[in-house]
C-alpha cells in the first residue's frame, strides 16, 4: 500500500512537472503585443466608416484609460522599449522587435494597459515617439488606411 502512494505521488509530482513546463514554453513563445484586438478594431473601424481626411483623438477609440501611448518602429531594439517604457514587455529577451510593423504601448502610471502591432491597412506616422491622450489623434486616409499622428 505504501509503494502505490508513492508512485501516485511521483506521478502527480511528474504531471505538475510538465504542465508548468508547457505553460512556462507557451507563454515565453507569445508576443507582448497583438495585432488584432479591441483598439485594432477600433482603428480599422473608424478607417472603413469616416470619409477620406476625417481626425478624431486616438483616446475616443481605445476601451480603456491611459495617459500616454508609445509608438516604436519596426525592428527597435527590446532594450529601448524597456528603457523608454520602464517596464519589461520581453520578459528579459534581447534584440530586436520583429520587422512586421511598429507598436503602439499605452500606459496609465506605471503600467502598460495594451500594446498593439500596427500592420497594414494601419501605420504610424510617427513612430519612436510618445503622445498623451490630447495630443495623439488617428486621420482616415484614402483606401480606408488609417495613421496614428502626434501632434506637439
Amino acid at each position: 500500500m505504501e509503494k502505490t502512494g508513492k508512485r501516485w505521488g511521483i506521478l502527480a509530482l511528474g504531471v505538475i512537472g510538465a504542465l508548468l513546463a508547457f505553460f512556462l514554453i507557451r507563454r515565453d513563445h507569445r508576443k507582448p503585443y497583438q495585432a488584432d484586438g479591441p483598439t485594432v478594431r477600433a482603428l480599422l473601424a473608424f478607417a472603413n466608416q469616416g470619409p477620406q481626411g476625417a481626425v478624431v483623438r486616438l483616446s475616443e477609440l481605445t476601451p480603456f484609460a491611459w495617459d500616454s501611448a508609445y509608438f516604436f518602429a519596426e525592428g527597435t531594439e527590446r532594450e529601448h522599449i524597456t528603457t523608454s517604457l520602464g517596464v519589461d514587455l520581453f520578459a528579459g529577451k534581447t534584440g530586436r522587435i520583429d520587422d512586421r510593423g511598429p507598436i503602439l504601448v499605452f500606459k496609465r502610471g506605471d503600467t502598460v494597459v495594451e500594446s498593439v502591432l500596427i500592420v497594414p491597412p494601419l501605420f504610424v506616422s510617427s513612430p519612436g515617439r510618445s503622445a498623451l491622450p490630447a495630443s495623439a489623434l488617428v486621420k482616415a486616409h484614402s483606401q480606408g488606411r488609417p495613421s496614428v499622428l502626434l501632434l506637439e
